[in-house]
């Protein structure tokens, strides 16, 4: 094994979570008058695939508390993206619904997710299946590593 390789390899896949993350805290312009963040998007998404989804289901499909899903859904309801409509049968009960606005912004985030997946498989054909292989390998164990950490420190917080 050539250890500077690997070391080389963990440098670049650290620079690109941050990158990543760096991402995550950048808002995008979908029109002149509306900026969301990747977060949003994906609420957006999980919205419109799922008709009249409520607050607790919304945020269990993006593995998120409650509590941030209903501060982002108030957030994309402020930006006009989405709104709350009361059921017939409770009250209570608000179900969520993509407005016209956030019907667009999707089909923009979609756009440009077409052309940022086309500009990654680019250079796929460069790789082997072979080297695809071993790096959705190696991939899955640095999951299964973090996910570990992650577990640890949970349970001594706990």
């Amino acid at each position: 094994m050539d250890t500077a390789v690997v070391s080389e390899t963990f440098y670049y896949l650290f620079k690109l979570l941050n990158l990543f993350k760096e991402m995550e805290n950048t808002q995008f312009k979908i029109s002149d008058n509306i900026t969301v963040y990747p977060g949003e998007i994906h609420m957006i998404g999980a919205i419109a695939g799922s008709y009249g989804i409520n607050v607790t289901e919304v945020a269990a499909r993006l593995d998120i508390s409650k509590s941030a899903a209903s501060q982002m859904i108030n957030k994309l309801v402020r930006k006009g993206l989405i709104e709350k409509a009361y059921t017939q049968q409770n009250n209570k009960e608000i179900r969520l619904l993509l407005t016209r606005e956030g019907k667009t912004a999707l089909d923009i985030v979609e756009k440009r997710h077409l052309e940022l997946k086309e500009k990654f498989f680019s250079f796929a054909p460069t790789f082997s299946d072979e080297k695809w292989h071993n790096y959705r390998d190696f991939l899955s164990k640095m999951i299964d590593v973090i996910k570990e950490i992650l577990d640890e420190n949970r349970t001594e917080k706990e």
